[in-house]
Parts: structure tokens; C-alpha cells; sequence
């Protein structure tokens, strides 16, 4: 069903219904590291591929940080703040979500660092989907 809406704007809705189920869930020691890196790496892709859908740069259905990254570069897009600590965001978006299927379990989150993280992305992707 296709929508009147813009696609930037509901990349970017998407992307803070991600951010707010992460803020929400990660006081909650019940509630995982690939869980909640899984919603951190939501939110970071889907803000970037706002940014690169609102000033039509394509991009593959993908879910990997670095590949966005890299288009926004391409583009002479400016890069969203902490590129080097999104870039480590991209394994959650699969590869440990499955963790009984890793041979290697991945450094323990921090919490509190993805979430400012992620704010600051959103923060930084708002006013260039305007």
C-alpha cells in the first residue's frame, strides 16, 4: 500500500520508534545486548537512509552501516557524529541476533554510549530531511 508520505519522513519515524524501544528497554538487565543493539542498528540505518533517500541517492536493501556510510561520503554528504562507533552497530543488524549460532559472542554494549549515539544520529538526520 503506498503512502503520501514521503519516504525520508517515515525512514525517520521508523527510526525513532527504534530509538525510543531502545532507551526504553535498556535499563532492563533482562533484556539482551543483541536486542538492544538490533534497535540501535534499526535506528542508525534507517536515519541514514533518510538522509540519502531525501537527496536521491540510491541504495541496496541492505542493512549494513558502512555501505551507507560510505554513499553518504560519495554523495559529499556530511557524516553523522561517531562514524567509527556506528560502523561497529552493523553485526546486530543479523549476525547477533542469532547468537547461539556465533562461534564468537561480541564485547558486551554499552548502553548508555549506544544511546547517546543513536540521539545524536536522529539529532544529526532531522534537519537534513527537511
Amino acid at each position: 500500500m503506498e503512502t503520501s508520505r514521503d519516504k525520508p519522513d517515515v525512514l525517520m519515524e521508523k527510526a525513532g520508534e527504534d530509538q525510543y524501544l531502545l532507551e526504553l528497554a535498556a535499563p532492563d538487565g533482562r533484556v539482551s545486548d543483541s536486542l538492544l543493539g538490533f534497535h540501535a542498528q534499526q535506528a542508525v540505518e534507517k536515519a541514514l537512509k533518510a538522509v540519502l533517500a531525501r537527496n536521491h541517492v540510491g541504495f541496496a536493501r541492505v542493512h549494513n552501516i558502512v555501505y551507507l556510510l560510505a554513499l553518504l561520503n560519495e554523495a559529499r554528504i556530511a557524516q553523522p557524529p561517531n562514524p567509527d562507533v556506528l560502523k561497529r552497530l552493523t553485526p546486530f543488524a543479523v549476525d547477533y541476533r542469532y547468537g547461539e549460532l556465533l562461534t564468537d559472542s561480541p564485547e558486551p554494549l554499552d548502553r548508555s554510549l549506544t544511546i547517546e549515539v543513536v540521539r545524536r544520529v536522529l539529532d544529526w538526520a532531522a534537519p537534513l530531511i527537511r
